[in-house]
């Protein structure tokens, strides 16, 4: 008698699931790199912005750096918590996954 084996779908099934599992790796790395650099970029106009923001107080152009400064501010302020919260969250994820698979 030949042992069960899985057929042609199942494996199909597997094999997506191995491949999405690795995009998501993938797309993870790239994110936490590319959002890292980005964030530490982002630091140097952003303080010269707030220095500029202290100078132009009461002119015209005042208010138009005082604008960009907030837009770099909301990107600094999501990346920063992103980069944060990072380190729980992938020990969550570690920790929740971890179990998967194992017989007991």
């Amino acid at each position: 008698m030949i042992p069960d084996s899985p057929g042609p779908a199942a494996r199909a099934r597997a094999l997506a699931s191995r491949l999405e599992m690795q995009l998501a790796m993938d797309v993870g790395k790239f994110l936490r790199k590319y959002l890292r650099k980005t964030h530490r970029w982002l630091a140097l106009p952003f303080a010269a912005l707030i220095v500029t923001v202290l100078l132009a107080r009461n002119s015209p152009f005042g208010s138009l750096v005082q604008q960009t400064e907030q837009v770099l501010l909301l990107i600094m302020a999501l990346t920063g918590l992103y980069l944060f919260l990072l380190p729980w969250w992938t020990k969550w994820k570690r920790g929740r996954g971890g179990n998967e698979g194992r017989t007991g």
